[in-house]
Parts: C-alpha cells; structure tokens; sequence
C-alpha cells in the first residue's frame, strides 16, 4: 500500500494483470512450463461454453433519495414477478446501486418486460455472454516431455529458465534425483489447490503446505518449489519484450532489486 501511496501521490498508474497473466494462453505459467519440451495442456481448462447467455444489468432510474433502491431492492422486485435467483438468472453483482445478474435468452425478454413494468422503471443494459475463444486457457499447465529426463536434469532445467541457485524437492516415495520422470505440471505462484491430484511425475510451483507435499510424495510425484514470486520474476522480461513490440515508443524498465522475500542461507 506504500508503494501504491506513493505511485497515485505522483500521477502514476498502476496496472497488475496478476491471476490473468497465469490462466492467459503464451502468458506466465506457459511460459513457466517451457523449461520442458513436450506436449503442453491446460490443467482446468475455463468453461467455453457459458452456461448463461447474457449478462444483464438492473439500476434504480427513479431519483427520489426518499426511496433508494440498491441491488438487494431490484432483486427483491424481479423475484416478486416469479424469476427466482439460482434458477432463472444468477446474481454476480449486487451493490447501493444496481443488479447484475447471468441469465439465457428464454428469460431475457421476460426479465427486461418485468424492470420496464416496475413502478420503478428499472434501467435495462444486456451483454451477449460470448464464448471463450481457446480451451487452452486457464489454470496450470501439463507437459508430457518428449524424451524422459532425470530429477536431476528437470531441476538444473528449471533452476536455468527460474534464474535461481537454489530449490526446495521433496522427492516422490522410493525416487533418487536419477530416477527419470515423463511428465510435469507447473502452477505460478501458490499451485496446491490445482495441482492436487494431477496425474504428472513432478509438479513445480512456488509454495505448497507442508501437508500438500506430503500427499504428493506419497503419491509418487516429486515437488519442486521455487519460492512464489522465483515462478514469476523471470517472466517480466519476456512481458517486458512483448510491451515494447507493441509499444515501441515506451521506456520499459524491470526492476533489478525486485526479489523474493524468502531466501536460503
């Protein structure tokens, strides 16, 4: 909050793609996953067929302050028309002043006829909820390697691509860093709550609890972790790259005293 403090208090913006620079297809964890040739798949894939049609956005147009209408209110009069919430529309977003809610186009039509009959003359805006353009966009990513590798080969692997001298392994029951694996899944940041379960011979990720490695060994995958941010620093100069293709009158600097809190000693 300091940094951002100071950032505003100079008319600096600040933008953090965060989460959606690791589900993006070629954004961070492709990115992180590339230190291994092979076959590369996304681990939970986004739905691209949306379940809900439109989404649809209701506001209060009345402006009498004697009789505020905030989300709760609106969702409150379409539901006296018979829609019921979880069955035929879905609430995203309910604040002091307006409703969005997902719904198909069967009730589309309906639900803009129920906010133009209200005594409240709901404000009515629909959205055409389109389709995700590729599957080979969300979370995690798996790679079946092309030719198997040693724990030992994967690490140096990775310890290159990550630009780090050390990492933590836990190696999977009855492994030795000469045992050859055939397969990796990767996660950027903090990766347990995809990995887990996942079919791979090693996962890598930056941090996992102690009991999340423990399942994983016992299952026979060996974790490698790298400290969270170590899984993404390196990838700021690809980005920084990419900025600068499509902006080449920028000045794009990465930060050299920028490292992760943890360290080995």
């Amino acid at each position: 909050s300091r940094i951002i403090s100071r950032c505003l208090g100079r008319g600096i913006a600040i933008y953090s793609s965060h989460t959606s620079w690791d589900t993006v297809e070629n954004g961070l964890t492709d990115w992180l996953i590339s230190c291994f040739d092979g076959k590369v798949s996304t681990i939970t894939p986004l739905n691209i067929n949306p379940k809900f049609s439109h989404v649809v956005t209701l506001s209060a147009s009345v402006k009498d302050n004697s009789h505020p209408l905030d989300g709760m209110r609106i969702k409150t009069i379409v539901e006296s028309s018979d829609f019921q919430a979880d069955r035929d529309f879905k609430v995203v977003n309910s604040n002091d002043s307006q409703l969005q809610v997902l719904c198909d186009s069967s009730s589309l039509l309906t639900l803009n006829k129920v906010a133009k009959s209200s005594k409240y003359n709901l404000f009515f805006y629909a959205i055409k909820n389109e389709s995700l353009p590729s599957s080979s966009t969300g979370g995690g990513r798996f790679c079946q390697f092309t030719n198997r590798l040693t724990i030992n080969a994967a690490i140096e692997k990775i310890k290159r691509h990550l630009g780090v001298d050390n990492l933590m392994i836990a190696l999977a029951r009855g492994s030795t860093l000469e045992s050859t694996i055939g397969s990796a899944a990767a996660v950027a940041g903090s990766g347990a709550s995809v990995l887990r379960g996942v079919n791979a011979d090693l996962y890598l990720t930056g941090e996992m609890s102690h009991h999340d490695v423990l399942d994983a060994v016992h299952n026979n995958v060996t974790v490698v972790l790298a400290n969270h941010s170590n899984t993404e620093r390196n990838y700021l100069k690809v980005f920084a790259g990419r900025l600068l293709k499509e902006m080449p009158h920028l000045n794009v600097h990465v930060s050299k005293v920028d490292r992760d809190p943890l360290t080995f000693v």
